[in-house]
């Protein structure tokens, strides 16, 4: 009905012993005259509502009412005559004539009867549709397929934009068409990148931070004394397995996936940090690898790979925690790969069995 509605009733009551009859009603947007059975009331044609006088001529005279409304096809806008034949769907919210409804073109997703000028070329919907299709972060369209979610980031994704954009190094998701390329080939998500630590006086007080948390929380404290050395990443390819060893040989550096790692040069340790990195992963690597150091000054390097990656990802889960990074201690705590995840599940259950232990010890 659009802007445009008019319509015609008539109703009879006996009223104070006569038969009162209101016999012609007119109303639409352009003012034509009306009835106002409560004048004080200050009723507008212009912008009285159909329904709300309807309630008002029930109030006053609560009678049985006869109403016709002009119908107007939804798609061109011409008026349907009462011998036409048209089509209106179940809400009653559009009406189509016969032509509209077997001749225009129809929304790819309700299926409707549509004019041309309201259906999106790209995804063949309606306006109406479009507006409430979910958009995918990356690039902004409008998703008509399978959206991806990803478990820590927010938003959704399109399947064009997960199989070809590079993922962010940080978090995973495919970046956005604003995104950060880091000179060692590190490709970072906008939401990562604008967190990124890469002052170098920052980094450091964030390692001796994680150094204080662990010697108060934990009471491992390191004697021997650690050089730290900032790095950028050279190469993204998977790093090799003697790559992946806590103490490295000097030509050693960071491969890959990896965030720090802990090697001695010339007899002197150091602790390697990854630049570039949002501060909860930055507490988790310092704590990593200050963990590790902590295992090395006690002779504790020949453990098996799980016991040595577990107890350090146990010390980064305990720092974060003390920060209050929770959504980088889900993830750690999630993490189901060989040795990290396995790792750290199998120490989190030895440390609860000494806890239980202690706590039985004492009784």
């Amino acid at each position: 009905m659009g802007s445009h509605l008019r319509g015609r009733f008539c109703l009879s009551r006996a009223f104070n012993g006569r038969l009162v009859t209101v016999s012609r009603f007119l109303y639409n947007r352009c003012g034509l005259q009306t009835w106002n059975p409560y004048p004080e009331r200050r009723m507008s044609p212009q912008c009285m509502d159909r329904r709300l006088f309807l309630a008002v001529m029930l109030e006053a005279f609560g009678c049985a009412f006869a109403f016709s409304v002009e119908l107007r096809c939804s798609v061109c806008g011409i008026e349907i005559n009462e011998n036409e034949k048209y089509f209106r769907i179940q809400d009653g919210k559009q009406v189509f004539c016969e032509r509209c409804f077997k001749e225009a073109p129809r929304c790819s997703i309700c299926k409707l009867p549509t004019a041309q000028d309201r259906i999106d070329d790209a995804t063949g919907a309606c306006s109406e549709c479009l507006a409430r299709l979910p958009r995918c972060k990356a690039c902004g369209k409008p998703i008509l397929g399978t959206a991806y979610h990803y478990h820590y980031s927010q938003g959704v994704y399109c399947a064009e934009c997960r199989n070809t954009r590079p993922a962010c190094y940080v978090c995973g998701v495919p970046v956005g068409n604003t995104y950060w390329q880091y000179p060692d080939g590190r490709t970072v998500c906008s939401d990562c990148g604008s967190r990124a630590v890469f002052d170098p006086v920052e980094i450091q007080a964030t390692m001796k931070d994680a150094g204080r948390i662990i010697a108060r929380r934990l009471n491992l404290k390191l004697t021997r004394p650690y050089v730290l050395v900032i790095e950028r990443l050279h190469g993204l390819g998977p790093a090799e397995s003697d790559q992946r060893e806590t103490v490295r040989p000097d030509e050693k550096a960071l491969y890959g996936n990896e965030l720090g790692a802990y090697r001695l040069k010339d007899g002197k340790a150091e602790v390697i940090l990854l630049y570039g990195l949002p501060p909860d992963l930055l507490y988790e690597s310092a704590a990593h690898e200050y963990a590790h150091a902590w295992q090395a000054e006690n002779s504790m390097i020949g453990l098996e790979p799980e016991l040595r990656e577990g107890f350090a990802q146990w010390v980064a889960a305990e720092v974060l925690r003390e920060k209050g990074y929770l959504g980088a201690l889900e993830k750690l705590e999630e993490r189901r790969d060989f040795p990290y995840g396995t790792g750290y599940r199998r120490l989190k259950i030895l440390h609860q069995r000494i806890v239980i232990d202690m706590m039985q010890q004492r009784k």
